[in-house]
């Protein structure tokens, strides 16, 4: 039976998921914004490391790194919430997925209503899969395919109607919370813009 803790344990990381695209994608489109800036009074580094450091990209090797970690924990964060309900088939090894949620409903319909609206998200899901699997946490070799299916801001907003159905259905889940989605938005974009506008 799904209760208060777990549900509000999901939905937080499904919040945090949420924040880390909006961070990534805000984040993303003001350094395209600024890159000319960042990328300007280049030397080559056959000069002392002090005086090449000086006059390379502006915040040279910080965005390379930077840019890439943020989308890697978006597609991390996201492929965590569609984990299957246990680790294996070990069941004393849950997995604090949208699948493990529904496996402690006890409402048959609801179960169907889920599964309905996450297959209309299926290329999404499984791109996201698929490079969690073979990119991110493996490193395969030879592995070119690392192209996300557009519907991230769908799945957001399907999950947070699948919470709501839930706690509509559910009268102790009631007080529940659910995913922020504007709220999310607009503070991920308000700290990005301000961190811009103090180093630009």
């Amino acid at each position: 039976m799904l209760n208060k803790d777990t549900l509000n344990k999901f939905t937080k990381e499904a919040n945090k998921g949420r924040s880390q695209f909006c961070v990534w994608m805000y984040t993303y489109n003001n350094f395209v914004k600024h890159q000319e800036k960042f990328n300007s009074e280049v030397k080559d580094w056959l000069y002392p490391d002090d005086e090449a450091i000086k006059n390379s990209c502006k915040y040279k090797n910080f965005w390379d790194i930077t840019i890439p970690s943020l989308q890697h924990w978006r597609i991390l964060s996201v492929a965590r919430l569609i984990d299957p309900p246990y680790f294996g088939k070990n069941i004393s090894k849950e997995n604090l997925s949208i699948h493990y949620i529904k496996k402690l409903l006890e409402d048959d319909s609801l179960k169907v209503d889920i599964e309905n609206n996450l297959n209309k998200q299926k290329d999404f899901i499984k791109s996201i899969k698929e490079i969690r699997n073979t990119l991110l946490a493996h490193n395969n070799i030879g592995e070119n395919n690392n192209v996300i299916f557009a519907g991230v801001e769908n799945f957001f907003k399907s999950l947070n109607n699948i919470i709501l159905q839930i706690k509509e259905r559910y009268p102790n889940l009631k007080d529940c919370n659910d995913i922020n989605l504007e709220y999310t938005e607009k503070l991920s974009e308000a700290w990005v813009k301000e961190i811009f506008e103090k180093i630009i």
